[in-house]
């Protein structure tokens, strides 16, 4: 059986959509960075193994986990030291709420804040006068629908 140091040779990977083979690959690329820092030679067994226990993990996960393993590790991990820590990070994401459209969350840049200038003025000159908290609300929110960050099913 061929024995394999850190990430120096890609083994071939199973019949998989090509999302699912590129997210094995990741995960692949990590286990080898591990080896390499830990000095682990890898057999094809193992890394099978490896691939066939992270399959419920995503590489995103995955990833987290091994970085911080090979940060505060002090020996080449088992399968379930980086299960427990996906787990940590599990726990750590599931309140956190999935984005609703692409720039959600990723707050507002200059081009955003240019908008909103010129949408205020315009309504300044409408109103002829302050505008009120409402007004305001209502700036933002239109500059969410002029910029795409639409809020579909926003409670409230």
């Amino acid at each position: 059986m061929e024995r394999l140091m850190g990430n120096q040779k890609t083994l071939p990977l199973p019949a998989r959509t090509e999302t699912s083979s590129i997210e094995c690959e990741k995960k692949r690329a990590l286990l080898g960075k591990a080896a390499l820092l830990f000095s682990k030679e890898l057999t094809e067994e193992l890394i099978l193994l490896w691939d066939s226990i992270l399959a419920s993990c995503s590489a995103e996960e995955c990833a987290y986990a091994m970085e911080q393993w090979m940060r505060n590790g002090k020996f080449f991990p088992r399968p379930a030291n980086i299960v427990e820590v996906v787990e940590v990070y599990r726990d750590g994401n599931r309140y956190r709420p999935v984005p609703q459209y692409p720039n959600q969350g990723k707050g507002y840049g200059e081009a955003d804040v240019l908008i909103l200038s010129k949408l205020h003025q315009k309504r300044r000159e409408h109103l002829q006068g302050p505008l009120s908290d409402s007004d305001l609300s209502a700036l933002v929110d239109e500059l969410d629908v002029v910029t795409g960050r639409i809020w579909d099913n926003f409670p409230g």
